[in-house]
């Protein structure tokens, strides 16, 4: 190696070693600032609560699976997703509503979906909407199974087959929850978001790292989603009755497994409350 070339290659490797050292300074001031009471992380506690270097929450023991309240909601780093609000499953021609999902839609659902909506747009904190649905004529933007479904096996209630091209009425959510032009619609071509769509990118690029999830379906894509934001290291709050379900039965199990292990479950009014 020549004389210039080594001055070069030690060069290089001072700049990597200074932005190594940079990035756990950082991470050393943000885990400061979060213990002393600033920045997103909440305040130290006899209790335990202490912060966490990386994604950016603090153990406490007395918040939801050991994370304090003020990580899950924090209002500088939150978001809202309306997963799959879609009138393929909301109005009664599509074929999914039943006795007991169409009232529970009509009278719990949607005005609590409502409730935080108008809530996350006072806070001015970004309301995403997912849509499950093809950009392409013959379906080819579907994977595997998927694209079966949609091309063939969905039917109304008469029999007549149906589709969800990101265009048809089936795709759009239904009026009273008519995304605003500041919104962010995410077209994903499967059940989970973050399998098939720019979601994860979007988020973190507009530094949301908590997320709040309505909608549907719970034992379906909704489940899909909260468990891909999940693996991908964001806090999951799950408003329990802002969800839509196939039944009873399947909206207990469902909740009972996301909250199991990826998600906080908790209700409207819970979430509301600790917004306010």
């Amino acid at each position: 190696m020549t004389e210039s070339s080594r001055d070069m290659s030690r060069r290089g490797f001072m700049k990597r070693s200074a932005a190594v050292a940079g990035g756990a300074a950082l991470d050393r001031a943000a885990t400061a600032r979060a213990t002393e009471g600033g920045g997103t992380g909440g305040s130290s506690s006899a209790s335990g609560a202490r912060a966490t270097p990386g994604f950016p929450y603090v153990i406490d023991d007395r918040g939801p699976k050991g994370i304090a309240l003020s990580s899950w909601l924090d209002k500088e780093r939150l978001g809202l997703v309306l997963n799959d609000f879609q009138n393929f499953c909301i109005l009664e021609k599509y074929g999914f509503t039943n006795d007991y999902n169409q009232p529970r839609y009509a009278n719990i659902v949607l005005p609590n979906t409502l409730r935080l909506v108008d809530r996350f747009r006072d806070l001015g904190r970004p309301i995403v909407y997912t849509i499950l649905a093809t950009r392409h004529e013959q379906f080819l933007d579907l994977p595997g199974a998927c694209r079966k479904v949609l091309a063939r096996d969905l039917k109304m209630s008469d029999g007549t087959r149906y589709h969800l091209r990101f265009d048809d009425e089936g795709s759009r959510p239904p009026d009273e929850l008519t995304p605003k032009p500041e919104d962010i619609v995410i077209i994903k071509t499967s059940s989970g978001a973050f399998n098939s769509s720019d979601i994860d990118n979007v988020l973190r690029n507009n530094g949301i790292s908590s997320l709040v999830f309505t909608g549907g379906i719970s034992e379906l894509c909704l489940s899909s989603t909260v468990r891909g934001a999940y693996d991908c290291g964001y806090l999951c709050t799950v408003a329990e009755d802002a969800t839509i379900t196939g039944s009873a039965e399947h909206q207990h199990w469902a909740m009972a497994f996301l909250g199991g292990s990826y998600a906080w479950v908790t209700s409207t009014g819970e979430i509301l409350k600790h917004l306010s």
